[in-house]
């Protein structure tokens, strides 16, 4: 196994590959749509995608510049929030917390 850059070994990313490719149909829906798509209040919403900013912000680096690997990783850290959302959230914080731990504890 060796390191591909970002942290990640390249069986690592081959299982990013397969899962990516087995799931596509259901996450190629664009961020903000597959946010928007679920039932939130305008100001739960913009607490949504702070929280998803904020978590993508500290999982990016593990994805380098791989755009399949980033697509597969930012639908699957968006529904990964979008779970980890209380129904009315005020603070973006606790679901970005939330939900890098469940992301990376994912993480084949």
């Amino acid at each position: 196994m060796t390191d591909t850059g970002g942290g990640f070994r390249s069986d690592t990313r081959r299982n990013l590959f397969a899962c990516a490719s087995s799931i596509r149909e259901s996450t190629t829906m664009p961020i903000r749509k597959l946010i928007d798509s679920a039932s939130f209040a305008p100001e739960t919403l913009d607490v949504i995608y702070r929280a998803f900013d904020l978590a993508w912000a500290e999982v990016a680096p593990r994805f380098g510049n791989d755009p399949t690997a980033i697509e597969f990783a930012r639908n699957r850290l968006a529904q990964i929030v979008l779970a980890q959302s209380p129904p009315e959230p005020t603070d973006p914080l606790p679901i970005k917390t939330a939900a890098v731990a469940a992301f990376v504890s994912a993480l084949p």
